[in-house]
């Protein structure tokens, strides 16, 4: 790793000069003189000589800050900050929880009218979507993705439900991070949904928590789709991107099967990158709750393409909680599989600088037997703050989203024409509608 080390004296006494050729003297014994004012070397500059903008530029982009007003290097190395989160009340369950975690696992129907049937899925019998259906604890050979994009947006969903997502560059300008991992098929995106009453948390995909039963997944022309039950939870989540505007929506209808009354929670996560590589750029991405929208804005000032761009994320529901620290929602030493967070009743509320940079926000519903409900998570980006308020207003709301899915299967429907759909080639193994079954 190159690094580079700036030293700068405060000292206000006449022999500032004394202890500036002290620092210089011990660098210079230490056999490498010709690391000075080089980069990944040291540059040592008196206080008095850096303007304030400078100070600021060096202090927000430094990886460590030492002081010798702190202590020791041993004691400010080994200090920890203290957690706020330990403020938050842990979930209580009441004494019906016993009763609702016996409820019988249900699973979904097997299709039987697949086309190429491979033991994990096949095409519908019009060719338009793809089904891979899952059983508990299995996956498929390697991940299985619907690539979904307009001209400046896109996403990548595979069939346990890791995602990525970029805007305008692919590689330059990714919001969530792209882990290209075939083997564990990790994700910086999720959603989850958590029982009130016993604490019971899956994800509506296969991963990353997976829940009791199988799942199904549909790749189609534009969109994507999860099908699970837990517990008596019924859920469908479908994702897609919208046509013309540069928002992904992830939409998750919860019915109750079950014969009791069900409190749930539904928590939506992404990991910010705003760059190409988020160990490069999560230092620099700052966050805040709009205070206009009540959106979860993020960007990333340091970008050199992409400065003036504004992410956000955002749900329906005004009640919900949020937090923008990665590690307030993992935990220390955590994952994804069962976030710290999700043992707490709310989340912190934490947004700001200086963070491990997230996006996540938990919604409460009570479903009564058979009743159902929508919840829309909106992913997106736009030119600064007033073009990302203009984007989040608009796509608000059941009807938006509904729109904007029947407009993706209109422009395919128009696409597609009247052309006949035929069977497929099993030796084509990437598809032109946007599938890669690798």
């Amino acid at each position: 790793m190159i690094l580079d080390l700036v030293i700068w004296t405060e000292d206000q006494s006449g022999y500032r000069q004394h202890l500036h050729d002290e620092i210089l003297g011990l660098i210079a014994a230490g056999g490498e003189p010709n690391v000075l004012d080089r980069p990944g070397g040291v540059f040592v500059r008196p206080a008095d000589h850096l303007s304030a903008e400078d100070r600021m530029l060096l202090l927000s982009v430094a990886r460590l800050i030492l002081v010798d007003r702190n202590g020791t290097l041993t004691e400010q190395l080994k200090r920890r900050r203290v957690p706020e989160i330990k403020a938050l009340p842990a979930l209580l369950l009441p004494a019906v929880a016993a009763r609702a975690a016996r409820l019988p696992a249900t699973l979904l129907p097997q299709r039987t009218d697949l086309i190429l049937a491979n033991g994990y899925g096949g095409f519908t019998q019009d060719g338009r979507e793809y089904v891979v259906m899952l059983e508990s604890g299995r996956t498929t050979p390697a991940p299985w993705v619907n690539v979904m994009a307009n001209a400046q947006f896109g996403t990548v969903v595979s069939e346990n439900g890791t995602a990525y997502t970029w805007a305008e560059n692919a590689h330059e300008f990714r919001l969530s991070p792209w882990h290209n991992d075939p083997v564990t098929d990790a994700s910086g995106e999720a959603i989850y949904v958590r029982d009130e009453d016993n604490g019971r948390v899956w994800s509506p995909s296969p991963g990353p928590a997976p829940g009791a039963g199988g799942y199904v997944c549909r790749h189609g022309f534009g969109y994507s789709v999860f099908e699970h039950i837990t517990a008596g939870i019924r859920s469908e989540l479908t994702v897609f991107v919208a046509l013309d505007a540069p928002v992904k929506f992830s939409v998750l209808k919860l019915r109750n099967d079950s014969p009791q009354t069900r409190r749930l929670s539904v928590t939506g996560y992404v990991e910010w990158v705003l760059g190409d590589l988020r160990p490069k750029t999560a230092m620099h991405v700052t966050t805040e709750i709009d205070p206009r929208t009540g959106a979860l804005f993020a960007r990333n000032a340091f970008s050199i393409e992409f400065a003036d761009r504004v992410a956000f994320f955002d749900v329906d529901d005004a009640s919900r909680s949020v937090t923008a620290d990665r590690t307030d929602f993992i935990g220390r030493n955590g994952s994804l599989r069962r976030p710290a967070a999700l043992s707490r009743t709310r989340l912190s509320g934490k947004v700001g600088a200086a963070l491990d940079p997230c996006a996540a926000m938990q919604v409460m519903i009570e479903l009564a037997p058979g009743q159902e409900r929508q919840i829309v998570f909106r992913l997106g980006v736009g030119h600064g703050s007033e073009d990302a308020r203009a984007h989040v207003t608009a796509c608000r709301g059941a009807n938006a989203a509904r729109s904007a899915l029947e407009a993706v299967w209109e422009y395919w429907k128009r696409t597609l024409g009247a052309v006949q759909v035929e069977t497929p080639d099993p030796s084509v193994n990437v598809l032109a509608n946007g599938w890669l079954l690798y």
